[in-house]
């Protein structure tokens, strides 16, 4: 007995829905969709009930690719660069009031990300805490372009703190 094949644009083509997240407190369900201008953005919705979805963000050159959860539960984080210029801002958009915010307004500026950026969620994942829910660390090149230093940022306020300035030459932090 023989299978159908899978049709190649059901396997390659455009998606509705990608990347579904359950805030910490299984309040919401957070997802990239396509907006009304086919490009991908973040959406969220409460995990129950038949409430409709908000669209968080409005992305209308560059599609979001990867998103997580702040431990608070109240932010998503996402990464985006400005038209492919590879230099990547932290952003982070408030639930009920879809106010984004770039944690790194930093014009020459990038954050670290792991390569490929398919692991940028489990990268952001390892650098956010219970304990500090608000906060996340991450690393950004602002002092030298070469060198990432580590900064704990706080998702509500945008307050940046210098954890550790790189001065070991290193090239990942664990």
């Amino acid at each position: 007995m023989e299978s159908p094949l899978v049709p190649i644009p059901v396997l390659f083509g455009p998606t509705e829905y990608a990347s579904p997240r359950v805030s910490p407190d299984g309040a919401h369900l957070a997802y990239l969709a396509p907006s009304s201008n086919g490009i991908m953005n973040l959406f969220v919705r409460p995990s129950s009930g038949s409430a409709t979805a908000v669209q968080l963000t409005t992305e209308a050159k560059r599609p979001i690719r990867f998103f997580r959860w702040a431990t608070n539960g109240t932010h998503v984080l996402y990464v985006q660069d400005e038209d492919g210029n590879e230099r990547f801002h932290l952003f982070a958009v408030h639930i009920a009031t879809a106010t984004t915010t770039n944690l790194t307004p930093l014009a020459d500026a990038k954050v670290l990300t792991t390569f490929p950026m398919t692991s940028f969620y489990n990268h952001i994942n390892r650098l956010t805490s219970e304990r500090f829910p608000d906060d996340v660390v991450i690393g950004i090149n602002d002092r030298d372009p070469k060198l990432f230093d580590v900064y704990r940022i706080n998702v509500v306020t945008g307050e940046r703190t210098l954890l550790a300035a790189n001065t070991v030459r290193a090239e990942a932090w664990i």
